[in-house]
């Protein structure tokens, strides 16, 4: 599947940026944080860690140099003229906007003045910028994820057991709806084993794309700049 396919599909991590080191309840908050994506099928996330010397700080200086960065695509217009392209269903609470080039880039490290992908909110029939994703190889160790973005202060994720429609732009198959009225297919859906993925003709994956982090440095808490509220 290409990347270009694989963006089309979702809104994505999860994480936390403390104003100090973290005792043992900030800890117990992230987690509690978090417990909705813990209990998600769907999601797999990086295990909370004590911080290092250091790892406050070195959030911190990550997310004000984003948000120094990213703060002239405050017009969606000049990101889309950057190469940013929106992917991802309207009905997410934040839209993808992605810049292949980039994106591409993170393979092998991040740079907080060019991140792969913006995050935008719909605000009164506009869009609103409210963070940036970054996102690393799904192969890529939990030391190296701790070198990008301190573990203690932001928790990445991966998208897993993933079962699509075939074929995966089958419209009327992402429209269908469980007994319990949720979706079937999608990193929201029913779905969540390759067994009940294959008899109902879809193709599982049991991991899309690879390891990602959400940073809203315009949030007014620090606290709250590596935090991702929904799932």
């Amino acid at each position: 599947m290409s990347m270009t396919r694989r963006h089309v599909l979702f809104g994505l991590t999860t994480s936390m940026l403390a104003t100090k080191a973290p005792a043992q309840e900030d800890v117990g908050m992230m987690g509690s944080m978090m417990e909705h994506h813990e209990h998600n099928p769907h999601i797999e996330l990086t295990p909370v860690t004590r911080a290092a010397a250091g790892d406050v700080q070195r959030a911190r200086v990550l997310a004000e140099r984003v948000r120094g960065a990213i703060m002239r695509y405050d017009d969606v217009r000049t990101a889309e003229a950057d190469g940013y392209r929106r992917f991802g269903p309207a009905t997410l609470p934040e839209v993808h906007y992605v810049n292949r080039r980039l994106s591409r880039a993170e393979r092998g490290r991040i740079n907080p003045e060019a991140p792969g992908s913006l995050l935008y909110a719909p605000r009164n029939g506009g869009m609103e910028l409210v963070g940036a994703m970054f996102t690393a190889p799904h192969g890529t160790s939990l030391a190296e994820l701790n070198a990008r973005v301190p573990l203690s202060q932001a928790r990445w994720h991966l998208h897993v057991n993933i079962c699509l429609p075939r074929p995966m732009f089958n419209r009327s198959a992402w429209r269908q709806r469980g007994a319990d009225g949720r979706p079937l297919f999608g990193p929201m859906g029913s779905i969540a084993t390759r067994e009940a993925c294959e008899a109902a003709g879809g193709q599982f994956n049991a991991v899309l794309q690879g390891w990602m982090v959400h940073v809203y440095p315009f949030r007014q808490n620090p606290r709250d700049w590596w935090v991702q509220r929904h799932g």
